[in-house]
């Protein structure tokens, strides 16, 4: 016990004359009420420390919080090194400075996990809009007849060259790659084409048209006279068909013509049946 605590003896010489500690009547229940106080004088003192330890504790981190040089990689062997001769870490026990210093770097971490999960949010945001824009712009694209049903990846990218909105997303670490987008819109188109081609040959056929030389624009423009063209679900259709027939009128005439070329004797064969 420290010395500024009087003990019993003590105790009861500075209370020889007061009135409340004569009216106990026996030395026994004087000891029993003195016994209590020290009870009471030890609980206020320890209250007190602890009061203090605590302050010290919230002392030492805050500071902690004011070091930009720890991270989450920190060890308490290097930490402990830095801190030999803070005030707010020496004047702690050493198991204070162990705990306070693991609270610490759980918020660390929890801020670490925060920031990388905030991060990861904006990066899937970020790719999911450079998506959008992509297929906006083949809708775009497909609607004004620049994609169609056939058309391959490889002669899309021809056509259109260097595109900032395909880089975008070519540089997502996730999710659909352009040509994924590229192929859901074709699939889109192929089922276009296969509903409009009944509608256009049923119109080619109530006004024919020199498919071999007509170019699309005059094609699209004789087509829209045809009462049926509103029924048409894409312009791309028109187009693809366009080039479809004149794929066809093209390879017909070659093969016509080789056939022709064969029919005819060479001028050495000629020259012989002369």
């Amino acid at each position: 016990m420290e010395s500024s605590v009087p003990n019993f003896e003590q105790a009861r010489k500075c209370l020889s004359e007061d009135p409340v500690w004569n009216s106990i009547s026996t030395d026994k229940e004087r000891y029993e009420l003195f016994e209590k106080w020290l009870d009471r004088v030890e609980e206020r003192k320890e209250a007190e420390k602890e009061e203090i330890r605590k302050k010290h504790r919230q002392a030492f981190l805050e500071y902690l919080e004011s070091c930009t040089w720890v991270s989450i990689a920190t060890t308490w062997k290097e930490a402990e090194g830095k801190l030999s001769t803070v005030e707010e870490f020496t004047r702690l026990s050493k198991y204070d400075r162990i705990q306070v210093f693991d609270e610490f770097m759980k918020k660390v971490e929890e801020r670490e996990s925060a920031s990388r999960a905030v991060k990861e949010e904006i990066r899937k945001r970020k790719e999911s809009q450079s998506r959008i824009a992509m297929r906006k712009l083949l809708r775009e694209h497909f609607e004004a007849a620049i994609l169609h049903a056939k058309l391959c990846w490889k002669e899309y990218l021809g056509i259109i060259g260097e595109n900032e909105v395909i880089k975008g997303v070519e540089n997502n670490l996730t999710g659909s790659r352009p040509r994924d987008l590229f192929m859901d819109m074709i699939e889109e188109a192929e089922v276009a084409y296969e509903h409009d081609v009944p509608i256009l040959e049923e119109c080619l056929k109530n006004s024919p048209v020199d498919i071999t030389t007509i170019d699309f624009e005059h094609f699209n423009s004789h087509l829209k006279e045809c009462k049926q063209y509103d029924d048409i679900s894409a312009l791309s259709s028109v187009k693809l068909y366009l080039l479809e027939e004149q794929s066809k009128a093209a390879e017909a005439g070659h093969h016509q013509r080789k056939r022709t070329a064969d029919d005819q004797p060479d001028a050495t064969e000629a020259k012989r049946i002369k």
